[in-house]
């Protein structure tokens, strides 16, 4: 399939976490959301980061990563409440608008799944409109959207996402099984980072 996006979704307030998550240091000595945004520019190209108005700092950080920001404004905004449907809403409209034929969605804390893995789901759109990507029985992450879907997607609000559109479209959903238990693997809480062998939060060390 010729001209796919990635949409990552950033735009959560990281309450469980304790800090923003998304700028916890790797043991790369990366922010988190900087190896994610990494990850799907080398298997993609054309990636979208999604974050809030209140995110200044972020903001001004990804185009200089080389992804394109989606900020989430008014109601849309996360800090009114809104969630990750509305983030999706967002990033999928702009992505339609641009033209792309279908996109890969993933997570702004899951930086540990396999560039390969995110090929095999963008490749999988080639035959099917749906992919998700299936570790031991267990969806993950990322999943691929054809345009077809767009419509739907763009209709999403609130707390739910996309769930009610992979479960209502059975027929035509590629469930991709891959050996990359990362399609699983995110951050939410600072013991997390431990699966990626370290790490620290942004109170320790800042980008």
């Amino acid at each position: 399939m010729s001209r796919l996006a990635a949409l990552v979704l950033a735009a959560g307030e990281s309450r469980r976490f304790g800090s923003d998550k998304r700028l916890a240091r790797l043991p790369d000595g990366r922010a988190l959301l900087d190896a994610t945004l990494a990850l799907y520019i080398e298997a993609i190209g054309d990636c979208f980061a999604v974050v809030d108005e209140a995110d200044s700092a972020l903001r001004g950080r990804i185009p200089a990563l080389g992804a394109e920001c989606v900020t989430l404004c008014g109601a849309r905004s996360g800090r009114s409440a809104a969630g990750m449907g509305d983030s999706l809403a967002a990033g999928v409209a702009r992505i339609a608008d641009a033209g792309y034929a279908g996109c890969v969605v993933a997570l702004g804390d899951m930086p540990r799944i396999a560039p390969q893995t995110v090929r095999r789901v963008a490749d999988a759109l080639s035959h099917h409109p749906l992919v998700v990507p299936v570790w031991r029985g267990q969806w993950g992450h990322p999943v691929g959207f054809g345009a077809q879907f767009f419509p739907q997607l763009r209709a999403l609000q609130g707390a739910r996402g996309a769930l009610g559109v992979l479960q209502g479209n059975e027929a035509c959903r590629c469930e991709l099984p891959v050996e990359d238990e990362g399609v699983l693997l995110d951050v939410d809480v600072p013991d997390d980072l431990l699966r990626f062998g370290g790490g620290s939060t942004p109170g320790a060390q800042r980008a």
